[in-house]
């Protein structure tokens, strides 16, 4: 608690952080227990520290270079993290000679580079000259902060290339190349399997998402079971019952089993992407494995706090990422609603969910509780399953994966025919006190008595309500100017939002160019206007009015 109060005064609201430690010292208070006391003001000191010598090292990233001075880098790409889109480059990497992670962007010159970096398995040694710039900031309100978000991960930087030049391959390949030329490996072969087949294998084995992904999952999206997608426990538990089951037939003692299992665990928190959410799962994964080897007699909170305290130590930001969050409140909610039925854990599961959902993207589907309620143990069940089988069958026979592709593909259109039926809510970004108080409201439904869950219970309603009518109904009109990059779009809308307009909607310019360096389509409304739109609970548009029609001002 102390940590986590402590990270929200440093990086996020502090009247929530201050508040969060007066409740830990009311507690310790209470309970009078020396331990607990020492080991509060010992963790919070050690935290401190952590976040001092954060603080120093992207301060001292930030004096390092001169904004404008010209740089030339060698820096290790690996072809299962970079991010190709027509000839446009991006990937996130660490130059040679360097301590700090920067986001690197750049335009590749041929058609034979953009091949290379598709198709290749093997790392590649390449030196770019350029310069240090920052994150494009984000102008709007609500627009999605890319330099808050690459900040929460230890990035304070972006590298702008101007010139690559590819070396080739390293001469000595380290255990990580080999694990992310595994993955490449993995990943290329799955583009050769039935589509739906191969969004589901990457996306639930490896961790990796094509650029058309959401495109061909939009009910996985709307009925809010993107954390399905999201690698994390349910992926971990399986990779270690597969492990479990390999050692058991060696034979191995109980010692060997433990270093054997928290190894590969490292292996395949690589080769699954080495996402921040992804890190919960595996910290908490090797205490229960130490905690059973040596009988320390840990409880399932006490490994959920300890995993949330390294995690701190290494990310101190890490809980403001919306998966994060996530990761750590299913994980806490499966430990407190353990002795509950399935259907009373799934709904509580599901209302932990909806404040952050809320917080984040703003909208939620009425249909996702009962949608939850099947899928998940049909996930654990049915597709996981059917997704590993179709993986390994295909190696010997495309046409033999088939029926797998055949039961994917009506499971996967079933779930965007549901997300497309009456029940999409645009609630609207509720007050982060309002998101906190909802969140503890939720987890009083667990804890407290029968006569206090009613109290609870009638808590939230008046919360979700009361928040919902605030942002729907607003006394006062508004006049807000978009910027949209070369132009400006503009939202006038009525008290209690009788009318809404919209004046343009902002668009990019497209110049000719070669059909190889052409970029899938990413429309601007989307992260600029629908984001604030969606914020303050709009979801129609009553009258859209557009200045003239050249593509800087509409979008088709």
């Amino acid at each position: 608690m102390v940590m986590l109060g402590l990270s929200v005064v440093f990086y996020g609201n502090r009247l929530i952080g201050i508040a969060l430690i007066a409740v830990l010292f009311i507690r310790i208070i209470l309970v009078k227990n020396p331990t607990i006391l020492v080991g509060s003001l010992v963790a919070g000191v050690f935290f401190v520290g952590v976040c001092l010598i954060t603080h120093l090292q992207l301060d001292k990233q930030q004096r390092q270079f001169q904004p404008e001075t010209p740089l030339t880098w060698t820096v290790k790409l690996y072809p299962d993290t970079l991010k190709v889109n027509g000839a446009s480059l991006s990937f996130i990497g660490r130059p040679d000679g360097q301590q700090q992670k920067y986001v690197f962007y750049c335009r590749l010159k041929s058609k034979g580079q953009q091949e290379l970096l598709q198709h290749s398995i093997k790392p590649i040694n390449a030196k770019m000259s350029g310069k240090l710039d920052d994150f494009l900031p984000a102008t709007n309100v609500n627009q999605f902060d890319m330099n808050r978000y690459y900040h929460h991960q230890k990035i304070q930087k972006a590298f702008i290339g101007e010139n690559l030049t590819m070396m080739g391959p390293p001469a000595h390949l380290s255990l990580i190349d080999r694990i992310h030329m595994l993955r490449s490996r993995f990943n290329q072969y799955c583009d050769h399997l039935p589509k739906t087949l191969s969004l589901y294998a990457t996306g639930l084995i490896s961790g990796y998402r094509p650029n058309h992904f959401f495109d061909e999952m939009t009910g996985v999206k709307r009925l809010g079971l993107l954390h399905v997608f999201s690698i994390s426990g349910m992926h971990v538990a399986y990779f270690l019952a597969i492990v479990d089951q390999l050692l058991a037939i060696l034979g191995l003692s109980r010692f060997k089993k433990a270093v054997i299992s928290i190894t590969l665990l490292g292996g395949y928190f690589i080769f699954s992407g080495g996402s921040p959410g992804l890190l919960r799962a595996v910290v908490m994964a090797v205490i229960a494995i130490l905690n059973r080897l040596f009988r320390v007699g840990l409880s399932k909170l006490d490994i959920w706090s300890l995993a949330l305290m390294l995690n701190l130590m290494i990310l101190p930001e890490a809980m403001f990422l919306m998966g994060v969050q996530l990761s750590y409140l299913l994980a806490l909610g499966l430990i407190v609603s353990e002795k509950l039925t399935y259907f009373k854990q799934t709904i509580l599961l599901n209302l932990l969910t909806v404040p952050i959902l809320l917080f984040h993207i703003y909208e939620w589907h009425f249909l996702s509780v009962a949608v939850n309620l099947i899928v998940l143990p049909l996930f654990g069940k049915v597709i996981f399953p059917l997704v590993i089988l179709g993986v390994v069958v295909g190696m010997f026979s495309l046409w033999l994966v088939t029926p797998v592709e055949w039961l994917l593909h009506l499971f996967n259109d079933s779930l965007n025919w549901i997300s497309g039926l009456p029940g999409l809510i645009v609630f609207g970004k509720p007050a982060l006190g309002i998101v906190l108080t909802m969140l503890i409201l939720t987890f009083l439904l667990v804890i407290v008595s029968r006569q206090a869950v009613k109290l609870a219970v009638l808590g939230l309603t008046f919360l979700y309500v009361g928040t919902f009518m605030v942002i729907h109904f607003p006394l006062h009109g508004e006049v807000t100017m978009f910027d949209i990059g070369q132009g400006d779009s503009f939202l006038i809308r009525e008290p209690f939002n009788r009318s809404i307009t919209m004046i343009d909607t902002g668009g990019k310019v497209h110049f000719n160019s070669q059909p190889w360096q052409k970029e899938s389509r990413d429309y601007q409304a989307k992260r600029l206007s629908i984001n604030y739109l969606k914020s303050i609970g709009i979801s129609r548009i009553d009258n859209m009015c557009v200045s003239h029609q050249d593509a800087d001002r509409c979008e088709e």
